[in-house]
């Protein structure tokens, strides 16, 4: 940072917020290195958002379908070597996880439907109540730190980092989700105690556990 000029500088820290490594805490998203080869649509996106978040994008459905998203970008992140960009898609008024690859063209939104400040808080205003949380031990702090989600970060009970929580909200509707999550709480291990948690994710948990009976 000490040698880059100023613009260099605000870039730098444009990068920090923009992208989020799949360690990456979203609390103190420091950018150290980037050591996986991305799409190349990330490097156009990226490029275009450090001048301007407001964007337009020509988006692939899963049915192949093209469709034009009017959307300001929040951050990108990498999942299980796959780049993700999460975006306040003015359409839907929610905020919504992209494929990067499956972005087939991006522009700056010349006309942006708002401002940053009313996107942040129409965020704020949005966001679900959780209703998962959970306290972790030493060993699935470090398993926590392998493996999480994007979103998550861990808030630490003492000054050792030997214990720690964190919450989320779940969809109880989204049986993929409850899938993945229930198999990401077994990895943490036994370290772990539940202080909420919705009864479908403890009933997938439950009958994996019953297979091994």
């Amino acid at each position: 940072m000490a040698i880059a000029s100023t613009d260099q500088q605000d870039q730098l820290i444009a990068l920090k917020q923009l992208l989020q490594f799949e360690n990456t805490n979203p609390n103190y998203p420091d950018l150290i290195e980037m050591t996986d080869f991305p799409t190349p649509m990330l490097k156009i996106t990226l490029e275009l958002a450090l001048k301007n978040r407001f964007l337009v994008i020509d988006y692939e459905q899963p049915n192949g379908k093209i469709t034009k998203r009017r959307l300001y970008l929040l951050n990108f992140f990498n999942r299980q070597a796959t780049w993700y960009a999460a975006i306040f898609d003015f359409d839907s008024g929610k905020q919504q996880t992209l494929q990067v690859d499956q972005i087939q063209a991006v522009q700056i939104d010349p006309q942006p439907l708002m401002t940053e400040k009313q996107v942040n808080l129409l965020l704020k205003e949005s966001r679900p109540k959780t209703n998962l949380v959970v306290r972790l031990g030493k060993s699935a702090i470090s398993k926590f730190k392998q493996s999480h989600l994007p979103a998550l970060s861990l808030s630490y009970l003492d000054p050792f980092e030997q214990t720690a929580v964190f919450s989320d909200f779940v969809d109880i509707d989204n049986h993929v989700a409850i899938k993945a999550y229930a198999e990401w709480l077994l990895f943490l291990g036994d370290d772990v105690t539940i202080v909420t948690m919705p009864d479908v994710i403890r009933k997938v948990i439950r009958e994996k556990l019953e297979k091994w009976n």
